[in-house]
């Protein structure tokens, strides 16, 4: 009877390590909800909190780093995000034809980092279909305000063969530790001041909602 107690014993231990081992020590998600300002919220209505499924595919529409291809030259890769904790809502922008989108990520590069990248990799070839020149400008920043810091920057997207054909992105960028909040009024041609000027109002809407405002 000890022997075979000894035995049961001995195997629970064993499945209990093996199931250890194959898991590993579970890494709990980051809860990022609370910090992205909720849809119904956005300046015009219509937006819509994107599906985790769908995720991946816009944070690389924002960052730049593609889900596949490459990025030429490859130092200007963008760096990556976590988008497995990624908040994301999409809606209409203020102008006709434009798109509003607030990512809420967590990331370990810093934002002092990202301006850097920025400004070393001012044109680089990469994009959604990998054949896009991406070009940046710094608007304003790196500066502190309230605890975070921010970067104002401008992207543009063409395709070669169709220089009249040339997407901007303009985005406005608040940081505090790890968390990283990302507005982006994405358009065709040219923004009026007053479009950009409701993107503004709603990314110090953003940056309170995310990091309380102090």
């Amino acid at each position: 009877m000890r022997i075979v107690l000894s035995v049961t014993a001995a195997a629970a231990i064993a499945v209990l390590a093996a199931g250890c081992s194959v898991s590993g020590t579970p890494k709990p998600v980051a809860d990022l909800s609370r910090q992205v300002v909720p849809a119904a919220e956005f300046p015009s209505p219509g937006a819509t909190a994107v599906p985790p499924a769908q995720v991946p595919g816009i944070v690389a529409d924002i960052t730049l780093r593609p889900l596949r291809g490459d990025v030429d030259p490859a130092r200007c890769t963008p760096a990556a995000v976590e988008t497995g904790s990624a908040e994301v809502v999409v809606g209409p922008g203020p102008q006709p034809g434009s798109t509003l989108t607030e990512m809420v990520v967590r990331t370990s590069e810093s934002l002092s980092a990202f301006a850097s990248a920025a400004k070393e990799c001012a044109t680089f070839t990469g994009g959604a279909t990998g054949r896009q020149v991406v070009t940046t400008a710094i608007v304003s920043g790196p500066t502190a305000q309230n605890g975070a810091d921010r970067i104002q920057i401008v992207r543009t997207l063409a395709s070669p063969g169709a220089p009249e054909s040339v997407t901007t992105l303009d985005q406005w960028i608040a940081q505090r530790g790890d968390v990283r909040v990302v507005v982006q009024l994405r358009y065709l041609g040219a923004a009026d001041a007053a479009a950009r000027a409701t993107t503004a109002e709603f990314f110090e809407t953003a940056v309170a909602r995310a990091f309380g405002g102090g």
